[in-house]
């Protein structure tokens, strides 16, 4: 007997997506991911099956947060990403829309074009289902954007030359 289905094809679908390429110097950044409402629509659908009264769906949406071809001229860094918060808060404050860290170990290698990456610095992702889903329950997830936050650990110097392609949300869901 198997518990798994070999042949299951998860529905992937780009949520959002910043417009501009982030570069990051000082000690925080931000950007704002446009939301595609559509897909909003299916991400809020798989959380509202989990209210009392309705559970006809097996599994919640996931989200993840996908940092693109991120390049810097050092590793030695370390970045703490926030999702939706507030302007000015101390993100201590603000735990539940911690996404997580990323580290830039091995980044300065993938700008090598005779690298596995050609070329285009690395990709990070992070999960961000509990976020979304803490914001849809506290505030309904009624939102045209979503705003990263970025805090370096270090003081980012324009030699570091840190950016970051692309910012994306993608749900994966049934």
């Amino acid at each position: 007997m198997s518990f798994f289905n070999v042949n299951y094809q998860p529905n992937v679908e780009l949520l959002g997506a910043n417009n501009v390429k982030l570069e990051l110097t000082g000690r925080t950044a931000s950007t704002q991911v446009q939301i595609n409402n559509p897909i909003l629509r299916k991400v809020k659908r798989s959380f509202r099956a989990f209210e009392p009264a309705e559970s006809s769906i097996q599994e919640t949406d996931r989200i993840f947060l996908n940092l693109e071809n991120v390049s810097a001229a050092h590793d030695a860094i370390v970045l703490d990403i926030y999702i939706n918060l507030p302007d000015g808060a101390n993100p201590d404050d603000y735990p539940q829309l911690y996404a997580g860290s990323v580290s830039f170990f091995g980044v300065s290698n993938a700008l090598r074009s005779n690298e596995q990456h050609g070329g285009k610095g690395v990709t990070k992702v992070l999960e961000i289902t509990d976020i979304i889903d803490t914001l849809y329950f506290s505030q309904g997830l009624d939102v045209s954007n979503l705003k990263v936050d970025f805090f370096s650990r270090n003081t980012l110097t324009p030699n570091y030359n840190v950016t970051v392609e692309r910012v994306s949300i993608y749900r994966q869901g049934q």
